[in-house]
């Protein structure tokens, strides 16, 4: 069986991406789409992993303390899991 990955921009409404712009990327809208975007590109969720962890860290995100950026982290597993 073939399953198809979600859209990730499909996945956070509005009202996250504003949440996620303002409490993960200190207002920088344009390094919020630069992230979702090449989150878009990972074809794994061991890369869109690695990903992650990697941008969080060079903007001084700590995934366990930030919940918003938690929220975030599990939006993006859900659309390599699409059957959660």
């Amino acid at each position: 069986m073939v399953y198809q990955f979600h859209d990730l921009e499909r996945l956070i409404d509005e009202q996250k991406r504003v949440l996620f712009v303002n409490q993960v990327f200190d207002g920088d809208v344009d390094a919020y789409r630069r992230f979702v975007g090449s989150l878009s590109n990972c074809n794994t969720w061991k890369a869109a992993y690695q990903y992650m962890i990697h941008e969080f860290q060079q903007l001084s995100v700590n995934l366990l303390e930030n919940s918003a950026a938690t929220e975030l982290s599990d939006i993006v597993f859900k659309k390599y899991n699409p059957l959660l």
